[in-house]
C-alpha cells in the first residue's frame, strides 16, 4: 500500500500566477501513478499535493512557494489568491482521476460556483466574536502565556540561587566551627 503525501513543484523569484509549470508537473506525476496503479497493480491509496498555500517553509522561508494559492504577506489580511493550478487540481479531484477527451466533456467538469458567506464572526475559546475581537483575545491570552513563562523561569532562577546561598553558608558555619577547634 502506499500513500503519496506532500508531493509538488517549488517556484522562486517574482510570484507568477500563471503556474502552468505546476499543472504540468501533477498531471505527469499523477499519470505515471495513474499508470503504476493501473498496469502494474501497485496498491495506490492515497495522493496529496504539497500545498494548499504558500507557507513558511524551514529551509528557505517564504522565498521558496509550493502552494496552489499565493499568499499576498505584505497584505496585513494576508489574501489567498488561486494560481492557475487550481483549476486544473480541482478538475482532477472532481473527475477522480482524468477524465477521457474522447467521450466528450464530461459532468464532472461543470463547475458549480461556491455559495459565498459574508459571516465575519469567528468561534474563539467557546465565544462567537468577531474577528478583531478573537485578534485581541489571542493576543491577551499570548501575553498571559509569556508572563507564565517569565513567572516560571524567574522562579526558577530564584530556587536555584536560594540553594546556592544555603550551601555557601553551611560551608562559612564549617568554616568558623573548624577555627574553633
Amino acid at each position: 500500500m502506499i500513500i503519496i503525501t506532500e508531493n509538488g513543484i517549488s517556484e522562486r523569484g517574482p510570484v507568477d500566477l500563471k503556474d502552468s509549470h505546476r499543472s504540468y508537473y501533477y498531471e505527469k506525476y499523477i499519470n505515471q501513478m495513474l499508470k503504476a496503479n493501473l498496469l502494474d497493480g501497485v496498491d495506490v491509496r492515497g495522493y496529496t499535493t504539497w500545498s494548499l498555500m504558500d507557507n513558511l517553509e524551514w529551509a528557505t522561508g517564504f522565498a521558496e512557494r509550493f502552494g496552489h494559492f499565493y499568499v499576498n504577506r505584505s497584505d496585513p489580511k494576508l489574501p489567498r489568491v488561486a494560481k492557475e493550478s487550481v483549476s486544473f487540481y480541482s478538475t482532477i479531484i472532481n473527475c477522480n482521476g482524468f477524465p477521457d477527451p474522447a467521450s466528450g466533456p464530461h459532468d464532472c467538469m461543470k463547475q458549480e460556483p461556491e455559495e459565498t458567506v459574508n459571516d465575519s464572526s469567528v468561534n474563539f475559546l467557546g465565544l462567537k466574536l468577531s474577528a478583531e475581537e478573537a485578534e485581541t483575545g489571542l493576543n491577551a491570552t499570548f501575553a498571559l502565556l509569556i508572563i507564565a513563562v517569565t513567572g516560571a523561569i524567574c522562579m526558577s532562577i530564584g530556587c536555584f540561587l536560594t540553594k546556592r546561598r544555603k550551601k555557601e553558608t553551611k560551608k562559612v558555619d564549617n568554616i568558623e566551627l573548624e577555627r574553633k577547634f
